[in-house]
């Protein structure tokens, strides 16, 4: 049930209350932005933000922003989903959320402001949709479980310290066939393992930019890698075969190391060849990239 605030001089703003969450509404533009939460600590709440809240006059208003701080240490929050009807997400607006795994995004905004998932320790993924220009300063900072992160080809920069601090962080993918801007430190404490793919044409633009400078290992994305079935077809033939999600590849060199990743470039695991052999599971279905040296295998998992 909404409980109608204070309304503001000639009733054009005013405080709504529906479940969680506080807004402040514009009875004049329709429009209400999310302010607060009343999310206890001791809680485990999957949020789904509504695209539109009616005050207790029957006032409907459509829910177009987070505000600044909004969910700020708001350790009660497990996952959220945001509505297309939110056009902005503020700053600091999720900033230390440590028990946040999952947020859904709304195609509808361009940019992700200052540290709004910053130190939210239990984010292992997040996809960044394809409307993003801009990734502000500290956006990702110490989200030390985030494993891997697709930069959609809109980006144009990304803002200091960016992903500084994301411990986990070995897999990034950039869609951009022109390098975004780069703030200071934005890669700065990741994995020394980090791999860095990119369109097949930009290769050595990212390897000449700033970019190079982060990461040592660039390849072209999993979409740009030609499918080959050996390793070397001259020479040594690899064989694949898929059981029920287990990959065995065999025909390779003892200690070889082989990575695995998905068609959107996320790592799922590294491992070296014993007896000539690597043999993974996974429960993940579809396309799955391999990567032995500079070579890359294509293996569909049923």
């Amino acid at each position: 049930m909404a409980m109608l605030g204070m309304t503001a001089a000639l009733a054009k703003i005013s405080t709504v209350y529906v479940d969680y969450l506080t807004y402040i509404a514009d009875t004049q533009t329709g429009t209400a932005k999310v302010l607060g939460h009343s999310i206890s600590s001791n809680s485990t709440i999957d949020l789904k933000i509504p695209a539109s809240i009616t005050d207790d006059d029957g006032n409907v208003y459509v829910v177009n922003e987070i505000m600044k701080d909004a969910f700020l240490y708001c350790t009660g929050l497990r996952s959220v989903v945001i509505p297309n009807s939110v056009r902005k997400i503020g700053y600091s607006s999720f900033i230390n959320c440590k028990r946040l795994q999952s947020v859904t995004l709304p195609d509808s905004i361009k940019s992700l402001g200052f540290s709004c998932f910053k130190s939210c320790t239990n984010l292992t993924r997040i996809v960044i949709p394809e409307t993003v220009e801009k990734l502000e300063i500290s956006c990702f900072e110490s989200c030390v479980n985030l494993k891997s992160i697709v930069i959609p080809v809109a980006v144009k920069s990304l803002g200091e310290n960016c992903f500084m601090g994301c411990r986990s962080l070995d897999s990034v993918t950039c869609h951009a066939i022109t390098p975004p801007e780069l703030g200071a430190t934005v890669f700065k404490n990741l994995p020394s393992t980090r791999i860095l793919f990119v369109p097949q044409s930009a290769i050595d633009s990212y390897k000449t930019s700033a970019w190079g400078e982060w990461f040592s290992t660039i390849s072209p994305c999993a979409e740009d890698v030609s499918g080959i079935n050996a390793v070397d077809d001259d020479v040594r033939p690899v064989g694949v075969s898929v059981d029920n999600g287990t990959i065995t590849l065999t025909g390779l060199i003892s200690g070889e190391k082989v990575a695995l990743y998905t068609a959107d470039g996320a790592c799922i695991g590294r491992i070296s060849a014993a007896d000539n052999s690597v043999v993974f599971v996974t429960s993940i279905k579809g396309t799955i990239i391999a990567k032995i040296g500079d070579k890359s295998l294509k293996i569909m998992v049923k």
